[in-house]
């Protein structure tokens, strides 16, 4: 800001405005973001379409949303993240399940989460099937 407002109502609301900006985050805050990303290597994965990188970098950034930074990171460290080579190593072994064709069938799968296994395709062999680990 280099030009002061000479209007006193204009000069009090640049400094409410300024003061909420300097609170709400970083000066530095997109060269933090960069850093990272590169710290990270997704800079040379987005320019090398390197697919499995930032497949891998998302879903792990993608855990640590919604939920506290201490609970996702418990979480992954007593069941590890699903990662792009083990979802190609699954889907390799071509698995019965019609539903793992393609991610536009993937809808209605209704894998559960909690003791019943019950399938929208029980006949799939759910045993077999690589999104229950």
């Amino acid at each position: 800001m280099d030009e002061k407002p000479t209007d006193p109502d204009v000069a009090y609301a640049v400094r409410v405005v300024h003061a909420t900006c300097c609170l709400a985050g970083s000066a530095s805050y997109l060269a933090d973001i960069r850093e990272d990303l590169r710290a990270h290597g997704i800079i040379r994965a987005v320019r090398d379409h390197d697919t499995p990188a930032l497949f891998d970098w998302l879903i792990r950034t993608l855990s640590f949303q919604g939920i506290s930074d201490t609970v996702a990171a418990g979480y992954i460290a007593e069941h590890g993240s699903v990662r792009w080579s083990e979802i190609a190593k699954a889907l390799s072994a071509r698995p019965t399940c019609p539903k793992l064709s393609g991610y536009w069938r993937f809808y209605e799968c209704r894998y559960p989460r909690g003791p019943i296994r019950a399938l929208s395709l029980p006949t799939s062999r759910p045993a077999r099937c690589p999104v229950i680990r």
